[in-house]
């Protein structure tokens, strides 16, 4: 949202960035040309009154909510406020997993209160094909009735960002090839697979390494895994990485091991960045992004065998490179205008 925002911020409008608290690396990022409000709040729920004092006093013509429980608490204050603010709910993830995994009382019964709640939206805007199915089946709407707006992931930043030299001493010339994946250390992420995996490759004596990018609960188990299966030496988890981008463009394969995604962004940046592709064919996205395998290779959920033999395969063929055309649909321009005419037609509805 951060990218849609600072580019709608480029074409005129105002536009406030409202945050229940600020925090996280990209707190940092945000450019002058945007309104930064930070309610300063330990939860969704508890915003409510700050963000009813926001309604009140700003008017905001136009909401954009992502994340279930910040949007069902917009709605909420839109309700109490009594304004006629267009509240467009942007939704990321496939929610049926979600809750299938969920921990918490409050993620479970997440679906009874979107179905109450989420059809007094004036829109729903789902990141990909896949998540509007899925949220469809959950909200027992027509899916007609929801939008599908991809993220702005590509951006010229990006891309530039993806060229600066990696000093992590795995990547100078000569070393063995760098098997790369990306994201929060999670259960959702499905690491431990990859892991798993990548042991079994290195009793094959290939020469290779294993690299993951990302901070998360599941850190102390990932290592843990590593050292038991005896491949510390060739497994590093250095983190979050500012320029995760230089690390994917210098990558000898980009692994998504994910049990379950919404559009998982990380893939689409692999792709821009020219890096071959591995990933489960998990609910939502990598079969979406890669267009059923064009892309990249596509493996089962939770198969390590699946992903041996996939890696290996990768690291031993020459790859083709990666036209423009494979990810020209998430670039940043592409959805601005998504979003641009979005924002025409409720104008336009709005005044007829």
């Amino acid at each position: 949202m951060l990218n849609i925002a600072s580019a709608l911020a480029e074409h005129g409008y105002n536009i406030d960035l409202i945050l229940v608290k600020q925090e996280g690396e990209l707190a940092d990022k945000v450019p002058n040309s945007i309104r930064l409000i930070d309610l300063n709040c330990r939860g969704a729920l508890l915003s409510i009154p700050r963000l009813l004092r926001y309604f009140r006093n700003e008017h905001p013509v136009l909401f954009f909510s992502s994340l279930p429980h910040i949007s069902l608490v917009t709605i909420i204050v839109r309700l109490l406020s009594r304004k006629n603010t267009f509240i467009v709910i942007v939704e990321h993830n496939t929610l049926s997993q979600t809750v299938r995994f969920a921990s918490s009382l409050k993620d479970r019964v997440l679906p009874m209160l979107m179905q109450l709640l989420y059809p007094l939206a004036d829109c729903i805007v789902a990141v990909s094909a896949g998540v509007a199915d899925d949220l469809s089946k959950i909200l027992k709407v027509p899916r007609s009735q929801i939008k599908v707006i991809y993220n702005p992931v590509v951006t010229t930043e990006m891309l530039v960002a993806s060229r600066h030299r990696v000093t992590h001493p795995w990547f100078a010339d000569g070393e063995p090839p760098v098997i790369l994946g990306i994201g929060r250390l999670t259960h959702a992420k499905g690491f431990s697979t990859l892991i798993q995996a990548f042991a079994k490759i290195r009793k094959t004596h290939i020469p290779a390494r294993l690299m993951i990018l990302g901070e998360g609960n599941e850190r102390d188990k990932l290592e843990k895994l590593v050292f038991e299966l005896g491949i510390d030496s060739d497994v590093s988890l250095p983190g979050f990485q500012n320029n995760a981008y230089s690390f994917l463009r210098h990558a000898s394969v980009f692994v998504l091991s994910s049990l379950w995604e919404g559009l998982p962004t990380v893939l689409i940046e692999a792709l821009a960045c020219g890096t071959p592709i591995i990933s489960t064919d998990c609910h939502s996205g990598p079969r979406e992004i890669l267009e059923d395998g064009k892309w990249g290779i596509l493996v089962p959920v939770a198969d390590e065998d699946a992903l041996v033999t996939a890696i290996q395969n990768s690291l031993a063929t020459p790859q083709q490179p990666i036209p423009e055309i494979a990810w020209a649909r998430f670039e940043q321009e592409e959805v601005l205008s998504k979003y641009l005419q979005l924002i025409t037609s409720i104008n336009y509805s709005k005044t007829s």
